[in-house]
């Protein structure tokens, strides 16, 4: 089949098309005879066979066209558009000279793009829009209808419509109108940091959907609000970890300026297959130079209007997204965080009840404060040294308030162990107090009074730059003691009582009273009437004293002997250490500490616990008070 064959047929007229035409010729040679004309010729063949594509004399638009709408303006607007082979709607079928429709499609968008695209100058630029949007609004109206008056056109009507059937015929299986629709990803977020000497850091994404067909991205437009190349030396596009198309060794020639302050930068010679239906995410990325001209000042990058292209498998170009989408990120001097590990403040040495005959787990024995002055930090490993006077405890947990992080077995008294596979962020300026458990085994009662402890030893991760963070020193814990039975000590107040001098060779002098409960747990605790509590007097600065002390329990002869006081399971006992304080050669401030609590689990002195937990001389004290020399 050649072209004065189609002539011919042609020729015959619109009313012997289904006569003779296609009695003469298959649908499939016609369709192919078609296809391989030029779009001029195949319009004058059309408006032969279907009709004209003239629009009647005196006709005007006057409201705005989009995507979706209906009307007779609409069939107008795609007459207008198919008396130009550059801008026809469609070359065969629907929307196709002759056969023009009423419905605002996405060949019609198409068409109209092409056409603000032919009249920038006139629609698009004083717009201050760069490409065609497909949006027939007042400027675009305006050329319209101004090609219009300028041309004498009649109208005629349309005598054969075409069945769905045969509008199929003239479009191939493999060649459908498309679109795309372009939307701003999450990911990365707005204000990004890019910090100096960084390497291929996304700073925008898009997702790109295709609709109704396959879709082939081709080019990608983004704008600066920056002389970006100032501090990049690259501008990558990618397509997951494909990198599609780069920009190095970046300069001011490889951008355009369309607006005064505004800089674009156009990705071409690329080509991405977004499948039907399916959607692709495209990212910039940007590589930073090693010093920042302006560091701290946030980059605003567009995706300008239409700046994304993309041919769909009838050949025609599809533009998105309607509107810019904008991303802002910040070029950041590199700061390294001041890093420091410290014990908590509630961290203290203390006493664990362990049973004989079963575990005891969930125990806590450390607690480190984490902190990061000025910028923030990835803890990705942490490791910590176990010490215990024996094999007491079988496994040690990792928590960051109630969530475990990382556990480990403890198979000797000294053991090094390492959390991986952590992610403890540590944001800059604040302070993450991570815990530490650890599990106890059945323990002999031979092991009370043996001890447990927790060092950090070091741990690795990223500064907030990227880079490798330095390890802060090591921090210890206090010390844990494992009985089967154990009093519990509460502080209950210290009065004060001065005396001062009132006649020539009287004596300054104060009484201190430190009052505290002891409480038996399990077992019945005994504590010796001699020596079962100390105190200590503490000289502020260069004040000298002498103290002596007194020890006492409240209780009836039930509960004591000659030897010793004792506290049954579960019951409570008062007790007190009076301290008398005489002031030296050199007066000034004092206070009183308890210094520790002997206490028995037998009636013998061959089990004797001093105990100084918890925090006993910090806690377990009066206040300050003065007095002069003696």
């Amino acid at each position: 089949m050649n072209f004065k064959k189609v002539l011919a047929i042609a020729a015959t007229g619109s009313v012997m098309i289904a006569s003779i035409a296609f009695a003469q010729v298959s649908i499939a040679d016609l369709t192919a005879s078609l296809r391989s004309l030029s779009a001029a010729d195949q319009a004058a063949l059309l408006a032969a066979l279907g009709g004209s594509t003239a629009t009647p004399s005196g006709f005007q638009f006057t409201r705005v066209l989009k995507l979706g709408d209906v009307g007779n303006d609409v069939k107008m607007l795609q007459q207008v558009l198919n008396s130009n082979p550059s801008t026809m709607v469609a070359s065969v079928g629907a929307g196709s000279p002759g056969y023009e429709t009423m419905t605002f499609g996405p060949a019609t968008k198409a068409a109209v793009i092409k056409f603000q695209n032919m009249y920038a100058s006139e629609v698009l630029y004083p717009a201050g829009l760069q490409a065609g949007t497909g949006y027939v609004g007042n400027m675009t109206i305006a050329k319209l209808n101004s090609l219009l008056s300028t041309s004498a056109t009649t109208e005629e009507t349309t005598t054969e419509e075409v069945s769905t059937t045969e509008e199929e015929t003239y479009t191939s299986s493999d060649a459908t109108e498309g679109s795309i629709s372009v939307t701003q990803n999450p990911s990365p977020a707005a204000g990004t940091k890019v910090y100096e000497n960084k390497a291929d850091v996304a700073i925008n994404a898009w997702k790109v959907k295709a609709l109704d067909s396959d879709m082939t991205v081709k080019r990608v437009a983004i704008t600066f609000t920056s002389k970006v190349w100032r501090d990049i030396n690259k501008l990558s596009l990618w397509d997951g970890d494909t990198e599609l198309k780069a920009f190095t060794s970046l300069s001011q020639d490889q951008f355009t300026e369309p607006t005064s302050g505004t800089y674009k930068l156009v990705f071409s010679g690329f080509e991405v297959v977004v499948p039907k239906g399916t959607t692709k995410v495209l990212t910039v990325k940007t590589s930073a130079n090693s010093v920042f001209r302006s560091a701290g000042t946030p980059v605003t990058m567009n995706l300008i209007a239409n700046g994304i292209r993309a041919v769909d498998t009838a050949g025609l170009s599809q533009y998105g997204p309607d509107a810019a989408l904008s991303r802002t990120y910040t070029p950041t001097s590199a700061i390294n965080p001041q890093l420091a590990v410290r014990l908590n403040t509630g961290d203290v040495d203390q006493t664990i009840r362990v049973k004989t005959n079963d575990v005891t787990p969930g125990n806590v024995v450390a607690k480190f404060d984490i902190e990061s002055k000025d910028a923030s930090t990835l803890v990705k490993t942490l490791t910590v040294t176990t010490t215990q006077t024996a094999t007491d405890a079988t496994g040690i947990s990792l928590w960051d308030g109630e969530t475990e992080l990382a556990n480990a077995a403890i198979t000797a008294a000294s053991q090094s162990i390492t959390f991986s596979d952590l992610t403890i962020n540590v944001a800059k300026d604040t302070i993450k107090t991570l815990t530490l458990k650890a599990d106890f085994g059945t323990v002999a009662s031979s092991s009370n009074g043996n001890s447990f402890s927790v060092t950090y030893a070091s741990m690795t991760g990223e500064e907030e730059d990227g880079d490798a963070l330095t390890a802060p020193a090591a921090a210890s814990s206090k010390t844990s003691y494992i009985y089967s039975a154990y009093p519990s000590l509460a502080f209950l107040g210290a009065p004060v009582t001065k005396h001062t001098k009132s006649y020539s060779g009287d004596t300054e002098y104060t009484e201190t009273s430190i009052q505290f409960s002891v409480t038996a747990n399990v077992d019945r605790i005994y504590i010796p009437i001699s020596g079962g509590a100390t105190t200590t007097v503490v000289n502020v600065g260069s004040a000298t004293s002498t103290g002596t002390w007194f020890f006492a329990c409240t209780t009836d002869s039930s509960h004591q002997d000659a030897s010793y006081y004792w506290v049954d399971a579960g019951s409570t006992m008062n007790c007190k250490v009076d301290t008398k304080v005489t002031s030296g050669s050199t007066g000034g401030n004092y206070y009183v500490t308890l210094t520790n609590v002997k206490w028995y689990r037998t009636a013998t002195t061959t089990a004797l616990v001093t105990q100084t937990w918890p925090s006993l001389s910090t806690v377990f004290k009066t206040a300050t008070f003065n007095m002069v020399a003696n």
